[in-house]
């Protein structure tokens, strides 16, 4: 196992330990009370993971670094294309912040002004829509494989048009930009396939169909001991 793996383990570890104990202090005590006490409880204990379920999210990972990677290395590889927007959001989204202002108190001509917020701001958008689309992406691996979800949202897609989809995906980000960054990290150290999206920027109109269709390929569905999910 390499040092970014065993780092990636220890902080899965981690926040699933923190999530076992909110469903100790939570749910277990309600069992014995009904269904409704349960129904409460468990309402109550989705709404303290604050959208993430750091378990759901280590199922679908195993089965991407496994089964995945092993029986759709195209696919596989996209996944990393993905996780590595993360970081790029990340930095677009700090970046903005930063220069912004300085654009605001430097720049006085008004169309220049708007120009350079303007690309600013689609830079941070794009990147900020793969990430959207990684998050759907995984509660969509999720549910072909019959895992829980790894983002907790009433809707069965997060909507890149929706300002509340966007802050929510958002603010998860941030919340777990230390464990997403291992992952980029991890994902960037096992592909050996390169980058889906620039081989694709080669490809003609047939070629992209096709590879879409294999990207798009359902996987295996296998049982592991990472499925045990409370």
């Amino acid at each position: 196992m390499s040092k970014i793996s065993e780092k990636a383990d220890a902080q899965l570890t981690q926040g699933i330990r923190a999530q076992d104990m909110l469903y100790d202090d939570i749910v277990l005590p309600a069992l014995d009370k009904g269904d409704d006490a349960i129904s409460i409880a468990m309402k109550e204990y989705y709404g303290k993971l604050n959208g993430f379920d750091t378990r759901a999210f280590r199922q679908c990972l195993t089965h991407i670094r496994t089964v995945v990677k092993e029986e759709n290395p195209e696919r596989f590889a996209m996944y990393c294309d993905q996780f590595e927007a993360i970081p790029k959001y990340s930095n677009e989204r700090n970046n903005f912040k930063e220069k912004c202002m300085d654009i605001v108190q430097n720049v006085d001509n008004a169309y220049d002004k708007k120009e350079l917020v303007g690309g600013l701001d689609r830079k941070r958008t794009n990147e900020h829509n793969i990430v959207i689309g990684l998050f759907n992406d995984l509660n969509e691996l999720a549910d072909e494989q019959g895992f829980p979800r790894p983002y907790i949202h009433d809707k069965k897609k997060f909507d890149r048009t929706s300002p509340l989809d966007r802050e929510f995906v958002a603010k998860i980000t941030e919340r777990q930009e230390p464990l997403f960054d291992t992952i980029n990290h991890l994902m960037t150290e096992e592909n050996t396939y390169g980058s889906v999206i620039d081989k694709m920027k080669t490809m003609n109109v047939k070629e992209l169909s096709e590879f879409y269709q294999k990207l798009n390929a359902k996987t295996t569905v296998k049982e592991d001991s990472n499925n045990m999910v409370r």
